[in-house]
Parts: structure tokens; C-alpha cells; sequence
């Protein structure tokens, strides 16, 4: 994530480690010579809408799994949660009521996010997918790329982003 947001930035990012001496990681970020700008107030959670649909939440980082299902409850979404593309294509099998995928794209266990969706597509073609990833270069790499079907939602995201995405790829599917 750190590298996402730094590349996006237009910045890279250095790491020095010495054993024993401990770790450094440098951040340079480009210079702006603008003054300040006012940003927009951020969306107002009463202005987000939830829902009550199923959501399949695929997240390997248990931490960001955990606090993305919890933004998700919140807002009145039934959550089954996967840690892996074999445990979503498990929870698939059990639950055929799920209204919509939400997968990291990078994922352990073997199975890219993508490839957990094309899979579960076969059998459920009309379950809605939105994907999320730190990475900004997702096109350059086959075996990471998105489908027409898909969304993409950029890590770090703001609870109130994820849950306009969210509502925006459910209605948008369900036309």
C-alpha cells in the first residue's frame, strides 16, 4: 500500500536494514510550490445508503479484513468473510445467496483476486465484483488484470468510499 500511494505521488520509496541496527524506510515524495488548497468537506456517512444484500469479503491481511466487515455491518450489509480464493470458492459453495464479491486483488493461498471472480462467475454469472488493490499498474500483469465486469476500488480508501463503491456497483449491476 505504501508503494501504491507513494508511486501514484510520483515519489519513490528506499529501505535500509542493517542487522542489529534496525530498519529504515524513506519516503520521497515530490515537491509542490502551490499554496494550500481547500479540499470539500468529506461525504457525510448520512449521505451513504447500505443495504441489505450478501457481501463475500476476500481479504488476506486479517486486520484490514476485519475493519473492512465492520464498515460493511455497520451500514446494514450480511457479511461471509474468506481469507484466500480456495476458502471464497468454499464459502461460495455454502452460501448461493451472495449478492456481490469484494476481493483484494493480490491474495495468498495461490488465487489472484481476479481469478477468484472469474471462478465463482462460471457458477454465479450475475453476482456482482469489486475488486480492490494498492497496486496502480494492475494492466500490465495478465494474470492480475480486470474484466469488463469488474470495478476497481484504490487502496487506501475512506470508509465512505468504500461504501458509495459498494452501493454504486450493487445498483449498477442490478440494472
Amino acid at each position: 500500500m505504501v508503494y501504491g500511494f507513494v508511486h501514484q505521488s510520483g515519489g519513490y520509496v528506499t529501505i535500509d536494514s542493517e542487522p542489529g541496527k534496525g530498519t529504515r524506510v524513506n519516503l520521497f515524495l515530490p515537491r509542490c510550490d502551490a499554496g494550500g488548497t481547500v479540499l470539500a468537506d468529506p461525504v457525510e456517512e448520512a449521505a451513504v445508503v447500505g443495504g441489505h444484500e450478501t457481501i463475500l469479503v476476500v481479504e488476506d491481511d486479517s486486520d484490514v479484513r476485519s475493519l473492512a466487515i465492520k464498515m460493511l455491518r455497520g451500514f446494514g450489509y450480511k457479511i461471509i468473510e474468506a481469507k484466500d480464493g480456495p476458502d471464497a470458492l468454499e464459502a461460495i459453495k455454502k452460501n448461493s445467496d451472495i449478492d456481490m464479491l469484494f476481493s483484494d486483488v493480490v491474495l495468498s493461498g495461490g488465487m489472484s483476486g481476479p481469478e477468484v471472480a472469474r471462478k465463482i462467475r462460471k457458477s454465479h454469472p450475475d453476482i456482482a465484483v469489486l475488486l480492490t488493490s494498492g497496486y496502480p499498474d494492475l494492466e500490465s500483469n495478465e494474470t492480475l488484470s480486470l474484466d469488463e465486469w469488474s470495478h476497481l476500488l484504490p487502496k487506501p480508501y475512506l470508509k465512505a468510499d468504500l461504501l458509495q463503491k459498494i452501493r454504486f456497483v450493487l445498483d449498477q449491476d442490478a440494472q
